[in-house]
């Protein structure tokens, strides 16, 4: 008995028996001849979408069905489902040309990749900065990238060693109107990779897919010295520019949403082929800008340079997202050159892919976009996405292992924007938030007592410790109002700066007490504020410090300190 040709709504009504049976059309069709791909998406006729959602075969060319022999044929349907057969296209690189220039680094801006001693000028390799991801397992407070496509990076044979700049690589000797902003520490990825999928369900299954993806590590290095710290070399942001033109404090990522096994994403609302914002996606590159998509196909193939990529995720441009029916160059384009690197989102800002290249079709000139699936890229690079509260594998916040907390573990949310000291603005005498312009006479009193400090074993751990902390809690300071409204409550502000002006030769000592506040009340309900809301390892630091920092708690000038805590060493000696 013929099955029933299964529609939309059959689908729609019971995802999981189309995605088994996407599953097992994967092998079965797969080991046709000629089969390089198996998919699924909006089925074609006569070059044109039509509205049926469809298990896809990809081919190098079509073939009368006369000249194959009829156990090679893609059937019309599989277990009842329709099936399609698709030709494979080339892919293109994007290439670039916008040059924005912005303060806080963040994803959806131009970089370029250099070597550090290059001489090569150009527009060659300028792409786009996905977003700020981090490394997994690991919640300090320097574990800090960015994620793009590895093209992008892989310029001027600049892959590893090599030096990442905003908004371009400057020619030889020029240092106006860039920077850098990070370093290449590793190869990136440009190969099929086998990763774990993961259904909306939860359930996992064994996938392979194409990936061109690197990261580079953002240059977060501050100089410390006494009291002070001078601004980090980079500040960045979390965020995708204009990622919502109407609202900037929706321009963060949600969550992490794996698109290998989801029907949902490809299956329009109607037989016409009305696509929803279930439908489309979104990006930011440094070309384009902003642009909305409509995924056509997941787990689709293309050619690249010849060899053929599959596992991939396709989108069109969807006019229907402008007045005009094209992008702001005048292209019905997705993405266009030096877009590559952009991360795609769907309509709810979950991550889903990283952009780049197209592909043109050689039957009707219809051009789409080609983006990883984002799951095969944060798993291949182990890395994950901040988000702003999704748990969803790949994101910071995942407990699974794929976060930057251990399987099991938790981490406290502490975005991280790179400025640095914790100052107040209306205290006189407090440092500024950047190296003080102190005379060189009190600059080298500072410098002194650090050194005589570093001296004994307890003054060096310390040091070290402030120096490691000091930017964590500076930004925990300004960003987290409970530690904002502790640090000001108990005169954190006026202690600091009466410990600056000591240390500089101005005041004679330092005050137990200010405005009825005494410093051990200050130290003691800082550490608890700081504990609850700082990181893994400045909750580390914090216990593992204590006791040297309240014995120099109980010294009124800097000689008293170095004397009590080299009394404390040469005592535990005994």
């Amino acid at each position: 008995m013929k099955t029933p040709q299964k529609s939309n709504e059959d689908i729609r009504s019971d995802g999981d028996a189309f995605i088994d049976a996407y599953l097992r059309a994967r092998d079965e069709l797969g080991r046709l001849d000629g089969v390089v791909a198996v998919g699924f998406g909006r089925k074609e006729v006569v070059d044109k979408l039509t509205a049926d959602l469809s298990i896809t075969a990809f081919v190098l060319e079509k073939i009368p069905d006369s000249e194959i022999p009829p156990d090679q044929q893609v059937p019309p349907t599989f277990e009842g489902y329709r099936t399609d057969v698709r030709v494979v296209p080339d892919i293109t690189p994007a290439k670039c040309d916008n040059e924005d220039k912005y303060d806080s680094i963040e994803g959806g801006i131009q970089i370029q990749a250099r070597n550090e001693n290059s001489s090569f000028s150009g527009d060659d390799g300028k792409g786009t900065l996905g977003c700020i991801v981090r490394k997994r397992g690991n919640d300090k407070f320097k574990n800090h990238y960015l994620l793009t496509a590895d093209h992008v990076l892989n310029t001027d044979n600049a892959r590893r060693g090599g030096l990442v700049h905003h908004p371009y690589a400057p020619p030889a000797g020029d240092t106006t109107g860039s920077q850098v902003i990070a370093f290449i520490e590793d190869y990136g990825w440009r190969e099929s990779v086998d990763y774990t999928a993961h259904r909306p369900s939860g359930e996992e299954f064994p996938m392979s897919g194409y990936i061109d993806c690197g990261i580079a590590r953002l240059d977060l290095e501050s100089r410390c010295c006494g009291i002070a710290c001078s601004a980090d070399n980079v500040q960045f942001d979390t965020t995708i520019t204009d990622l919502d033109p109407d609202d900037a404090t929706n321009n963060t990522i949600a969550d992490v949403r794996d698109l290998s096994l989801d029907f949902a994403i490809a299956m329009p609302l109607d037989d016409i082929g009305t696509a929803t914002d279930a439908n489309r996606v979104v990006k930011v590159g440094r070309t384009t800008g902003r642009t909305v998509g409509i995924v056509t196909a997941v787990n689709s193939a293309a050619l690249d340079g010849g060899d053929i990529i599959a596992g991939l995720l396709e989108v069109e441009f969807d006019p229907a997202s402008t007045t005009d029916g094209v992008n702001c160059k005048g292209n019905a384009l997705f993405i266009e050159g030096g877009d590559s690197g952009a991360l795609v989102l769907d309509m709810n800002n979950n991550a889903v892919g990283l952009a780049f290249g197209t592909k043109t079709r050689p039957d009707d000139g219809r051009i789409s976009c080609f983006a990883c699936h984002i799951v095969a890229v944060l798993d291949t690079l182990r890395i994950s996405i901040p988000t702003t509260g999704g748990t969803s594998h790949g994101s910071t916040l995942a407990t699974d292992g794929s976060g930057i907390a251990r399987y099991g573990g938790s981490i406290a949310d502490v975005s991280d924007s790179g400025n640095v000291l914790f100052s107040s603005q209306a205290v006189a005498g407090t440092l500024k938030s950047a190296s003080p312009a102190y005379p060189p006479r009190e600059l080298q009193l500072v410098e002194d007592f650090v050194n005589r400090l570093r001296e004994t074993r307890d003054g060096q751990f310390l040091h070290d410790a402030y120096v490691r902390s000091i930017r964590e809690i500076g930004y925990l300071i300004r960003n987290k109002r409970q530690v904002m409204v502790t640090w000001h409550r108990n005169k954190g502000p006026a202690f600091l700066a009466a410990i600056a002006d000591h240390l500089r030769g101005i005041a004679t000592s330092i005050p137990v007490e200010i405005d009825g506040i005494s410093r051990t009340t200050m130290l003691t309900n800082l550490e608890r504020v700081l504990l609850e809301h700082g990181s893994r390892e400045l909750r580390d630091t914090i216990e593992s410090q204590r006791d040297a920092v309240m014995r120099c708690n109980e010294a009124t000038t800097a000689e008293e300190c170095i004397r009590i805590l080299g009394y404390a060493e040469t005592e535990a000696i005994a």
